[in-house]
């Protein structure tokens, strides 16, 4: 997995700034059975787009916010990154923050197509979750070796440089020239990894103390 790499949201954006969509008072009951798989997609749906930082957004607005059952939230500044290589697997339209701090600001939501598919739940970070995964493996126990990294069948690709894995994936997977190009620009709490090297931090810790990380 070498030749692929996930961008995700920085630590910083783990603390301030940090997001939650609105909902609208008229919805908060009523939610459609399929919103998550909507909320993916960047689909139309009964909601409020509007985002509000919460009270402990004083710092800096991260390049790519956390923000509670939304996906794939940029700033403009990643988003004019990530265009040239949106190619047919990614869409995007306006959102926009507020903040009393800082003001209103115009974000990004991204609609990321699927183009693998999905993770192998047998090999690498996914051992975490050895509890979870039993029945997916006939009860058959599964050690944990070599905890880190994502993977996945490379022939399910379709050559998309920005994408998600398998149905309902939800993290963004680039190729090299994108984790580039984002690499290369100033970008605020955007953490860019080499996919077969995810969390391995989290894997020396385990292998130091051996407790898990969930």
């Amino acid at each position: 997995m070498a030749d692929f790499w996930i961008i995700e949201p920085g630590s910083l954006c783990y603390a301030r700034p940090w997001a939650v969509p609105g909902l609208p008072k008229s919805v908060h009951q009523s939610l459609p059975e399929n919103v998550q798989e909507q909320r993916i997609n960047s689909q139309p749906f009964d909601l409020n787009v509007n985002i509000w930082l919460d009270r402990r957004s004083k710092g800096k607005l991260c390049d790519m916010p956390v923000c509670d059952g939304l996906h794939f939230v940029v700033s403009p500044k990643l988003h004019d990154v990530l265009k040239p290589f949106f190619g047919t697997s990614v869409r995007s339209r306006e959102i926009e923050i507020r903040s009393a701090a800082k003001g209103n600001v115009t974000y990004h939501l991204l609609a990321i197509e699927e183009g693998s598919g999905p993770s192998d739940l047998a090999r690498g970070h996914a051992l975490f979750f050895t509890s979870w995964m039993q029945s997916r493996f006939h009860n058959k126990q599964v050690d944990i070796v070599d905890a880190y990294g994502i993977f996945f069948d490379v022939s399910t690709w379709n050559g998309a440089d920005i994408f998600r894995m398998g149905p309902l994936g939800n993290q963004m997977i680039v190729t090299g020239r994108v984790a580039d190009a984002i690499s290369d620009s100033e970008l605020v709490g955007v953490d860019v990894m080499r996919l077969d090297r995810y969390r391995y931090d989290e894997w020396q810790e385990y292998l130091s103390t051996g407790k898990k990380p969930y």
